[in-house]
């Protein structure tokens, strides 16, 4: 047996969230890999892969304060000592 007990307390999601986290889905520069479509962000700044959406992005700045904030100071704190500031 792989997997003789699955702990549920761990099992979040969230499908737009996990695109972003894993860098692959509905992001500019994964669709430009498979339909050559731009990979300009929508905020017409730069690429959009997974790092302009979680850091630079005006368009998440309102998801990014709710949620990656909490998640990154989650991981980062039981993982080193380095702070990131989020815009």
């Amino acid at each position: 047996m792989v997997c003789p007990k699955v702990n549920l307390n761990r099992l979040h999601g969230n499908y737009f969230i996990n695109q972003i986290i894993t860098g692959h889905g509905a992001i500019a520069i994964y669709q430009h890999k498979f339909f050559s479509s731009s990979q300009v962000c929508n905020c017409g700044k730069e690429v959009e892969d997974r790092d302009h959406i979680i850091f630079k992005c005006e368009l998440w700045k309102e998801i990014r304060g709710k949620y990656f904030l909490i998640t990154l100071r989650t991981s980062i704190s039981s993982n080193s000592n380095k702070q990131v500031r989020l815009e």
